[in-house]
């Protein structure tokens, strides 16, 4: 074996051994960093993590040996027992253990380049579009505050016109408390937000009503809402905090939502969330197996994807009396 292939194999078992070490990212949370570095942070984590088990190694070392004798035996008696060095079974060995490797190199070395080259902003670090999402949640949370504060209430989920005409939704209504008070001041709230002079405004998407990585504008160009407020609190008539007799802490106020995205200035955009955190029609999460939600006493809450309905339930009502149940749900 000449020098030079000794090189050329050593550097290549190095690169091979590098991807394998390339720790899968979760989803779509894959980042840079993570394809090209992410081995180093995954031999320390082995480091710590590896409790010896000698008897596991002396049958891993006693089948390395036997696969030697194996293989030794075969090059020397298809050889004739003449010409076969113990130094080619052990190259036969180092290409075979080569090809093992490459073979779950190349598999998860595509697996993580799909998941890079897939993401629709995949220069937004997850970690940092999660919090964001936090602090849209928080922030619209307390402009219903704001809202009620002005108003002695919550807005409704929608107004109407004497014809029973849709006309404007609570998102619209809590402008001025989010810092949206120009976009405000160009609203005609006697007039259909559909209507052709109300185009300009509903296709200007707000900051806090967006999601990092979902899309900002639906068919018609109207600014799309990644959030819904609680049908039970913002669906109906003006409800006031007091009402909430179940605790402000065990009522929904509002959430995250992943389907059937609506324009943030229409009317009665409310979910229901006994409806469960799965449902199209119901609140749910992008990716990652917890929703967010404000609660109505303004804190923010996740939500694991499988909680129980009833859990749910107790949650979504202001008033019904399961105020015990829904301490139930773990923080």
């Amino acid at each position: 074996m000449s020098r030079s292939f000794k090189c050329f194999l050593f550097g290549l078992i190095g690169v091979i051994g590098c991807c394998v070490l390339l720790p899968m990212p979760d989803d779509r949370g894959a980042t840079q960093e993570a394809f090209f570095f992410g081995w180093l942070i995954r031999i320390r984590e082995l480091l710590t993590e590896y409790d010896a088990d000698w008897v596991v190694i002396a049958m891993v070392m006693g089948a390395i040996g036997i696969t030697i004798a194996v293989v030794h035996a075969i090059g020397s008696w298809c050889r004739g027992f003449k010409g076969w060095s113990r130094k080619r079974s052990l190259a036969v060995i180092g290409l075979l253990t080569m090809l093992a490797l490459a073979g779950i190199a190349m598999v998860n070395l595509t697996h993580n380049a799909a998941i890079l080259f897939d993401l629709p902003h995949w220069q937004i670090d997850h970690s940092a579009a999660r919090t964001r999402k936090l602090n849209n949640i928080k922030n619209i949370g307390l402009g219903l505050f704001g809202h009620h504060d002005a108003e002695k209430q919550f807005p409704p989920g929608g107004t109407f016109d004497a014809n029973g005409r849709a006309l404007h939704g609570w998102q619209t209504m809590i402008l001025p408390h989010i810092d949206q008070a120009p976009l405000y001041q160009q609203i005609n709230l006697c007039e259909s937000w559909a209507s052709p002079r109300h185009l300009s405004v509903f296709t200007t998407p707000v900051a806090i009503y967006g999601h990092p990585l979902a899309e900002e504008h639906n068919a018609e160009g109207y600014a799309l809402m990644s959030y819904a407020g609680n049908v039970h609190v913002l669906g109906g008539k003006p409800m006031k905090l007091a009402a909430i007799t179940d605790g402000a802490a065990n009522t929904i106020l509002l959430g995250e939502v992943a389907h059937n995205l609506k324009p943030w200035g229409m009317p009665m955009n409310s979910r229901d969330p006994s409806l469960g955190l799965k449902h199209p029609e119901g609140f749910g999460g992008k990716k990652g197996g917890g929703v967010a939600f404000a609660m109505a006493d303004g804190s923010v809450r996740w939500l694991a994807k499988d909680t129980d309905p009833e859990i749910l339930k107790a949650l979504a009502t202001p008033n019904g009396g399961e105020g015990a149940k829904a301490h139930e749900i773990p923080d």
